[in-house]
């Protein structure tokens, strides 16, 4: 990945009532406009990958299933692959506010944190930050 495409920085944006959330220009950089969402269960976040790093992942996980030399090895690959497959949500493209639709899984007037962490946007409820915290 080029290094002035990186999404680097931090911000805390509430989402709107039409789960819009607010992008600020420093995070992404030069990146392009659409994004894939992905949901992360077990940090219970939204990423918001480039398309071009989804479609590098697929294949990384498609030659592993290609070069398993058995059959253990291939089904594990093939779990892998379908466990990434079933993370992607849909397509976000970023509107020229700089805002992207998240899906509505997440209550509107959530605070949320965006962090840029290099290849990809990170969306996390503040909430849910205090709660992993707490439980430290």
């Amino acid at each position: 990945m080029d290094i002035n495409n990186l999404l680097v920085g931090q911000t805390t944006s509430k989402i709107d009532s039409k789960y819009r959330l607010f992008i600020p220009r420093t995070i992404v950089r030069n990146m392009v406009e659409s994004f894939v969402i992905v949901y992360d269960e077990e940090m219970n976040c939204f990423k918001l990958y480039d398309k071009e790093v989804i479609k590098l992942e697929l294949e990384r996980l498609e030659g592993i299933y290609k070069c398993a030399v058995d059959e253990d090895a291939k089904r594990k690959a093939k779990i892998e692959y379908y466990h990434f497959c079933k993370t992607i949500l849909r397509e976000a493209i970023l509107d020229q506010q700089g805002r992207v639709t998240l899906p509505s899984t997440i209550d509107p007037k959530t605070e949320v944190t965006v962090i840029g962490a290099g290849d990809h946007l990170l969306i996390q409820p503040v909430d849910n930050q205090k709660t992993k915290a707490k439980s430290k």
